[in-house]
């Protein structure tokens, strides 16, 4: 997607994409969702595929994170990787139709799947999408996951930064 050729109310609308990620670093999660929630759908990128894409994405992220944030009461935190699992996959699936830049995102929703499912203790899966997410987006999609590894971890962090570092220092030789 051209930004530049998009107009004013979509620079609006990436600066609140950019307020929400901003917010969750911070464990705002509350102040996030109400960012993105009040993104008017009316103003979408250049079509609703990428807007889809975009919303489903953001939700998707979000509950990933607030889920790590309240990982102690298990409950909250199996309900947020499940809501997060049905946006990401959602996303994944917007990419598919749409013809614009899929192949920009597609790394980091592979990322974000692929830490998901380890959280969620699907291991095989988690190294399989690890794997696709490196050789489509290299170094990127390696930075990105070690920040949100990073942010409130928890116990099953340390392993997946294990496996993070095992599967990059495989791919990069590769590319």
């Amino acid at each position: 997607c051209n930004i530049e050729s998009i107009g004013t109310k979509t620079h609006i609308n990436v600066a609140k994409m950019y307020k929400m990620f901003n917010l969750s670093r911070l464990n705002e999660f509350e102040q996030a969702f109400t960012v993105l929630k009040n993104i008017p759908i009316s103003s979408q990128f250049t079509s609703d595929t990428d807007w889809s894409f975009y919303s489903n994405l953001m939700y998707g992220y979000l509950n990933l994170m607030q889920a790590k944030s309240e990982w102690k009461n298990k409950d909250s935190s199996v309900l947020k990787l499940n809501e997060s699992e049905v946006f990401l996959f959602r996303a994944l699936n917007d990419l598919d139709k749409s013809i614009d830049d899929g192949n920009i995102f597609e790394s980091w929703v592979l990322g974000r799947l692929s830490y998901l499912l380890f959280l969620k203790g699907d291991r095989v899966e988690s190294k399989k999408f690890l794997f696709k997410a490196f050789f489509n987006n290299d170094k990127e999609v390696y930075k990105d996951l070690k920040e949100d590894i990073n942010q409130n971890r928890i116990a099953e962090d340390t392993q997946y930064e294990v496996l993070l570092e095992s599967i990059w220092s495989k791919v990069k030789l590769e590319l």
